[in-house]
């Protein structure tokens, strides 16, 4: 089915416990809260759309995000500019 092992156990641990229904639709995930902001997701588009810097092709997720940090951000995470 390509699913792993441990998933197929708690499907089926749904479906005795709470029917074939539960047991289908997959429950929702918690997500937690952005900490980027509007005023920040600017700044990573602003930053983004700049030339890189001297010396390299492009830019990085990591790069643009030791900028932010430069500019007196708290740490910021690539991953966090790659969803913006």
């Amino acid at each position: 089915m390509g699913i792993g092992k441990r998933t197929g156990e708690r499907v089926r641990q749904r479906f005795v416990e709470k029917g074939l229904e539960s047991a289908l639709v997959p429950r929702p995930r918690p997500r937690g809260a952005s900490k980027v902001d509007q005023y920040l997701e600017a700044q990573i588009v602003a930053i983004a759309q700049r030339d890189p810097p001297s010396g390299r092709k492009r830019g990085t997720l990591r790069l643009i995000a030791e900028e932010l940090v430069a500019l007196g951000h708290d740490a910021v995470s690539p991953e966090a500019v790659r969803q913006v």
